[in-house]
């Protein structure tokens, strides 16, 4: 995963990253001035233009810019053109999954709510289609990774989390 900033001026960001697939997303604030919207965002995989994600009228973090899913394993490079008249345009990340074997030791690994390797315990069901949630006390999920860190992400309320990372 690739993290950047923002720009209120045109702006081409390219980037390389080596796997399968990948996904882009960004903070989304468009302006629609009788029909002209900026800020306006082209993405390309190797000099070929992918699909941009749908717009939205109203600021959302994290929001899909483009992805592609079916690119031939291997070294790719990423371009993302970028016009505007003076609106911010807001990079989030790109994340990108890497080929087997890839060298990983800098990267942050992102896994989703329905990886495999994620063990749920009692208690723990599906938060319509993007997430898993509990409202059980002493739930339990697990996982068992390789690495220096774990940070967990968590939205709504967590005013009752608990929780103990066990190196076992």
């Amino acid at each position: 995963m690739v993290s950047f900033n923002g720009t209120t001026v045109h702006h081409c960001l390219t980037t390389p990253c080596v796997g399968s697939s990948l996904f882009v997303t960004g903070s989304i604030n468009i302006r629609n001035d009788s029909g002209v919207v900026t800020p306006a965002y082209k993405c390309f995989v190797d000099l070929i233009q992918i699909p941009n994600g749908d717009q939205f009228q109203f600021f959302e973090n994290n929001w899909n810019l483009c992805s592609q899913d079916d690119l031939v394993d291997g070294p790719h490079v990423l371009t993302i053109n970028v016009t505007t008249a003076g609106q911010e345009f807001l990079f989030d990340s790109i994340q990108y999954k890497p080929s087997p074997g890839a060298p990983l030791y800098d990267k942050v690994i992102k896994l989703n709510h329905m990886d495999p390797d994620i063990q749920y315990g009692a208690g723990w069901g599906p938060l319509g289609s993007t997430a898993n949630m509990t409202g059980h006390t002493g739930s339990e999920v697990s996982l068992n990774f390789i690495g220096e860190r774990l940070i967990l992400y968590i939205k709504g309320n967590s005013n009752h989390l608990q929780g103990t990372l066990s190196n076992g």
